[in-house]
This record gives C-alpha cells, sequence and structure tokens, in this order.
C-alpha cells in the first residue's frame, strides 16, 4: 500500500424521488482511499453501502457531489467517462447467478470482456489469458463449457472476480460478495481475494454487513448508517470507528 490517494469521493449525496417522496441515501459522505489499500465499507441493510459503490463505478449519478481517480475528476455517468477509467473500476456483485448471462457458457462469460478490451489479442492470446486467470483463482479449465446454472454460487463467484480481473483494473468494488455463501467458502473467496490483490496491485473497496467477515479484509474501514458516515479508521482503534461500530465488536451480531 502507497501513500498515493487513488480515490476521493467529496460531499457526496444522492436522493431517490417518487412521486411526492423524497429518500436521501447518501448524505455528505466524503472519504479517501490509498492506492493499494482494501478500503472496507461497514453498514446494515440501507445504510447507503451500495448506493455509494454505485456511484463510484457509474451505475448511479449523484444528487451532488464530485469523485476522482487517480487526481481526474469522474463524469457523474459510466457512459460519460473515458474508456480507460471505464476499465478501471470493476465491479463484482453480491449474486452471481443474477450478474452472469444464464444463457452464455463460462468460456463466452470470460470472453466477453477481452472483446471488448483487448481486441488486438488473438483468439490463442485470448485462450491463454482466459486459461491463467482461472488458474489464479483455482478453476479447472473443464467448466469453459458449463453454463452458470451447472455451477456453485462459490465457483460463479470466481468467474465474477476472474471476469473482472481479466481487463487488469486498479481498483476492484466487491459488493458483499461472500454473503449468500456458507462460511467455508466465504472464507476461500476471502483468501482468494486477498492473494488477487497481490498478485495483481489492486486497491479494493470490500463492501460487508459483517463485522467479522471486514476484520479479515479491511486495512481501514468507513462505517455507514442511515446514508451518512458515523467512523472510520482501523480496527486497531476502535475508538475511530465510532460508538455504533465499537457495539457490534462488543456483540456477536452481524447484520
Amino acid at each position: 500500500m502507497s501513500n498515493q490517494v487513488i480515490l476521493n469521493v467529496d460531499n457526496l449525496s444522492k436522493n431517490f424521488n417518487d412521486k411526492n417522496t423524497s429518500k436521501r441515501a447518501l448524505d455528505s459522505v466524503s472519504l479517501s482511499m490509498l492506492d493499494g489499500e482494501i478500503l472496507g465499507i461497514l453498514g446494515e441493510s440501507g445504510s447507503g453501502k451500495s448506493t455509494l459503490a454505485k456511484i463510484i463505478v457509474g451505475l448511479l449519478t449523484p444528487s451532488s457531489g464530485t469523485i476522482s481517480f487517480d487526481g481526474n475528476t469522474l463524469a457523474p455517468s459510466i457512459r460519460e467517462r473515458t474508456l480507460l477509467q471505464r476499465r478501471e473500476i470493476q465491479y463484482v456483485f453480491q449474486n452471481p447467478f443474477s450478474s452472469i448471462d444464464p444463457r452464455f457458457t463460462i468460456q463466452d462469460t470470460l470472453l466477453e470482456p477481452l472483446q471488448i478490451w483487448e481486441k488486438q489479442l488473438s483468439s490463442e492470446e485470448k485462450e491463454k489469458k482466459i486459461y491463467s486467470i482461472l488458474d489464479e483463482c483455482s478453476l479447472n479449465k473443464a467448466i469453459l463449457h458449463k453454463k452458470p446454472r451447472q455451477l456453485s454460487g462459490g465457483q460463479l463467484q470466481r468467474i465474477s472476480i476472474a471476469r473482472a480481473l481479466l481487463i487488469k483494473p486498479r481498483l476492484l468494488i466487491a459488493d458483499e460478495i461472500v454473503s449468500a455463501l456458507d462460511m467455508s467458502v466465504q472464507n476461500q473467496i476471502l483468501t482468494l481475494l486477498k492473494g488477487l490483490k497481490e498478485e495483481h496491485g489492486l486497491s479494493i473497496i470490500f463492501i460487508s454487513h459483517d463485522i467479522k467477515v471486514m476484520q479479515k479484509m479491511a486495512d481501514r474501514v468507513v462505517v455507514l448508517k442511515n446514508g451518512e458516515i458515523v467512523g472510520r479508521g482501523g480496527f486497531n482503534d476502535i475508538d475511530k470507528l465510532g460508538e455504533y461500530a465499537k457495539q457490534l465488536m462488543d456483540s456477536t451480531y452481524t447484520f
């Protein structure tokens, strides 16, 4: 981890408007992230974690506030961002069964980003990259001709991670990626992600509602409650995380 700030979020707010009602999902959120850091975003359901992440990647537009990546201001929508900016921030969703097209084979799923971002590669070079990332993610190439429904949730989440890393992003957003998996598979995925971070020189935004999972992963944590930051810091200095996080640490409760 370096001392260089790779991501800066400044005074970000998001309102969801529905006819006569308006709900504020984020309220003046500001944070920064270092290159090579695993930054945890911790909070219960409805705290604004995924809203924040989707605004960072450009899937949602903020009501106010700005985001900069590697010193450059990002356009609010992913469609308005440069090709390089779109490539450098990748997202892994909570449910791989809904984020991977069920009509595609796993080979088609992994070929798709290479066909978009690595058009200059030959078929043999693309195949070599796919084999390499499968090996890094502890997956057998025999699964390439299978459909998503033929794989377990843990295997599909590994495929989602592999797909994101194929185009060599600098920032990976992992949104509740182990919450639907059993404990043994959770640990495997967390260990895998930490290894891939070192291998690929990644920065990771790791989102979770589970403080025990967060303790295993994050270098530093931002705690969200009702769309506001109520604490931030490392687990070695619980006072900086705020009273809300301290209550979680003193209990066996996870959201």
